[in-house]
């Protein structure tokens, strides 16, 4: 499936939950929303995903919040 797909032949769930929780970041969802996409039991299992996010990812998001 990964290669049909073009992803690195290593590519795990875990990978990929991480990716789309990223991705999904850094397009403007909310937590919540992450959080129950990824079936998870408690939020704070979903801001574990983001504990090592880039300062640059978080800095870009915070000032994109001023865009009106």
């Amino acid at each position: 499936m990964a290669k049909a797909n073009n992803l690195p032949l290593d590519c795990s769930f875990y990978w990929a939950r991480h990716s789309f929780a990223t991705n999904s970041i850094r397009k403007g969802a909310t937590m919540e929303f992450i959080s129950e996409a990824l079936n998870h039991s408690d939020l704070n299992v979903t801001k574990n995903y983001f504990a090592g996010f880039e300062d640059e990812a978080k800095k870009e998001f915070a000032n994109s919040l001023l865009d009106f």
